[in-house]
């Protein structure tokens, strides 16, 4: 077992609003640090049986489970409808 090269997180930002019927999106900011450490999320003994993986260069990564931020996709919009954007 190994951590993948490239980590895609999404948050789904959108919830049903029972009140009104209907999604509602939800617009509480996420900040997010320039490294990310995946392997926080992992116990102890779980990371135990994790192997390094290999960048997309197929070189052995030195920093095990480290992710760097390269990417942003955010939503412009409402619930109904609207644009998604990369930076």
């Amino acid at each position: 077992k190994s951590l993948p090269p490239v980590l895609v997180v999404h948050l789904k930002r959108f919830r049903y609003d029972s009140s009104f019927s209907r999604r509602v999106k939800v617009n509480t900011p996420v900040t997010f640090p320039h490294i990310i450490d995946a392997t926080k999320v992992f116990s102890s003994e779980s990371r135990n049986h994790l192997t390094k993986s290999t960048n997309h260069d197929g070189i052995k990564t030195e920093e095990f489970g480290q992710y760097e931020l390269t990417c942003l996709i955010v939503h412009t919009g409402t619930a109904m409808g609207g644009h998604y954007r990369a930076f």
